[in-house]
């Protein structure tokens, strides 16, 4: 894992298929660390076997379907974010950076480069859905000028999500 950086040291990028090994590891240690205390665990497994399989994410990343990122610090893979681009408005379906690597500035230049690919394709706004429960990612899109824009039950009156939204 590489040291805290500086901003020099941080790259974003558009991923490509051999990135999937490296989102999939870094999928599964940041839900862990993220949502342990909040999800059970089966539900995490279950998520992660379903949403970052390698193979699955190789295709995805592929298709071109949504714009996938990946963040590096010192050269070394520690983010990725996917943005899906529909018409006038976008949205950040995931945005996750390693544990150790959190708060040296990978997150924000994800995000900006996002926004930026939003702007690009002519949408009017970003969302970004989260869990309220993970304080550090609603303080995080606050920080960048998202507003919540509402709560609700995830399906099966499962834990509380909630969605913000960026006016470009």
């Amino acid at each position: 894992m590489p040291e805290r950086g500086r901003a020099s040291d941080i790259r974003v990028r558009a991923a490509v298929p051999s990135d999937a090994e490296a989102v999939s590891a870094i999928a599964e240690e940041t839900w862990r660390a993220t949502y342990g205390g909040v999800l059970e665990p089966e539900d995490i497994r279950q998520h992660l076997v379903a949403y970052y399989a390698v193979d699955a994410l190789r295709r995805r990343i592929a298709s071109r379907e949504a714009e996938w990122l990946i963040g590096e610090m010192g050269g070394e893979r520690v983010g990725f974010c996917s943005v899906l681009l529909v018409g006038r408005e976008a949205e950040v379906v995931t945005l996750y950076v390693l544990p150790g690597s959190q708060r040296c500035g990978v997150g924000r230049a994800m995000l900006k480069r996002a926004v930026g690919l939003a702007r690009e394709k002519g949408a009017a706004a970003v969302r970004v859905g989260y869990m309220p429960a993970n304080r550090r990612a609603a303080r995080f899109y606050a920080a960048a000028g998202f507003q919540e824009v509402g709560r609700h039950k995830g399906p099966g009156g499962g834990v509380m999500r909630g969605t913000a939204r960026l006016t470009l």
